[in-house]
């Protein structure tokens, strides 16, 4: 029989009669956009299309209110952040976070095709910065901070500026814990190079990237 109430963002019902196919679903799923599905699917790494204007309306002829687009707390940040150059020798790099079109932080990470892609989380680095420190792509680095380090697997990324590297999170989880199973098998949580004391005014959520990080080869202790 048809059923529509479950899935009616889709749009129109859907024959249920049988299973849909991927490219039924993304197609509903689709039939907003600006361009047809079939036309997306055909750019297999996606396209650019012109999106349509966005305009402002004129305000209410008695307001008198402005865009606060400085708002005193975030100018605060800024000034500490281009005044904060203590801990830049022993901490040169910054580390930013990264998203992987596999996962949506740590959610999709156990699929069986998002294993086969993606087992565990790279560290992405500048290939310049790869070789000063005598390492290549594939090579383990270890990431250390005034809170802690990870070891992870190099993989070097021309787009990305000298100095600055990415680890994408939502990998790894606690270094204690009797379910960890290892790098190679879960990634490597970069929660551990936070400090949890530095948090977000506005939001109180913790500083996730712009940390300040040291970088190296990663030479195993002798067994």
């Amino acid at each position: 029989k048809r059923l529509g109430t479950p899935l009616d963002y889709l749009g129109e019902e859907l024959d249920l009669t049988q299973a849909p196919t991927t490219d039924a679903l993304l197609a509903k799923a689709a039939r907003h956009a600006p361009r047809p599905w079939d036309e997306i699917k055909a750019h297999k790494r996606g396209l650019i299309v012109d999106p349509a204007p966005q305009l402002a309306e004129h305000a209410d002829p008695d307001w008198t209110g402005r865009f606060t687009v400085m708002p005193p707390d975030v100018a605060g940040e800024i000034r500490q952040a281009l005044s904060d150059d203590s801990d830049n020798d022993a901490f040169p790099y910054r580390l930013a976070v990264r998203r992987l079109r596999e996962t949506f932080n740590s959610v999709g990470r156990d699929l069986p095709t998002t294993r086969k892609r993606v087992p565990f989380n790279r560290a992405f680095i500048n290939p310049e910065d790869l070789a000063e420190i005598g390492a290549t792509t594939g090579d383990e680095v270890e990431i250390g901070s005034a809170a802690g380090r990870i070891v992870a697997v190099a993989e070097a990324d021309p787009t990305l500026r000298r100095r600055a590297l990415s680890v994408p999170h939502g990998f790894g989880g606690l270094p204690d814990a009797s379910s960890n199973r290892g790098y190679y098998e879960d990634g490597v949580s970069t929660n551990l190079l936070l400090d949890d004391t530095v948090r977000e005014t506005i939001n109180a959520m913790p500083r996730m990237t712009g940390i300040k990080v040291s970088l190296r080869l990663h030479r195993p202790s002798p067994q």
